[in-house]
């Protein structure tokens, strides 16, 4: 059976909608798919009569003040974008690759300093370092409980954490790749 092929998809400036706000004003877009180079675009506002603009097949859906919808030709793929509520900067100082966010009020996410935090979301304060994993961590996810947390990355370890408590509970090893998406399926016991 032959692997799955990996899914585009967008990422956009984090602050898209304040830059573009103003007529003229620019915010980058890019289409990945693991394991290959990005398309990058650019999203240009041309005031509230004509909207926004993109290049290099990229097209805008719809937009309003707080949310654009965007898709690339080829690949294809689209995706919605919700601009922020709230920022929070002293979780990471650098590029964030992974956020998640339980339905209790705590976040996870992980940036390129190899750092893995879980932080409230109603003020971004860090409860918790997941500390561990031996390369940059490229995905982090909520077990449905809100109270575990799998990680995966370059060191090709999947690992199981705690919220509660920030220990490691299980490494899982034997990829022959580093992880870059996780799906948890909902179970009776999922914890």
């Amino acid at each position: 059976m032959a692997a799955p092929m990996p899914s585009p998809f967008l990422i956009i400036q984090s602050d898209w909608n304040e830059a573009l706000k103003n007529e003229n004003g620019r915010a980058w877009i890019t289409c990945k798919t693991v394991g290959s180079q990005g398309i990058q675009g650019e999203l240009i506002s041309r005031g509230a009569a004509e909207g926004i603009t993109a290049s290099q097949r990229f097209k805008v859906l719809s937009a309003d003040d707080r949310s654009l919808q965007v898709s690339h030709s080829d690949p294809n793929c689209k995706c919605w974008f919700v601009c922020p509520s709230a920022t929070f900067d002293a979780i990471h100082k650098k590029s964030v690759l992974s956020l998640d966010v339980s339905g209790g009020g705590l976040g996870v996410s992980s940036c390129v300093q190899n750092k893995l935090r879980v932080w409230e979301t109603e003020n971004g304060t860090v409860r918790r370092a997941l500390e561990g994993h031996l390369g940059d961590v490229y995905t982090c996810r909520f077990f449905p409980s809100g109270v575990v947390v799998l990680s995966g990355g370059a060191d090709m370890r999947l690992k199981i954490w705690s919220v509660e408590n920030g220990q490691c509970a299980a490494t899982m090893t034997g990829h022959v790749r580093e992880d870059h998406n996780l799906f948890l399926v909902k179970c009776s016991d999922n914890r």
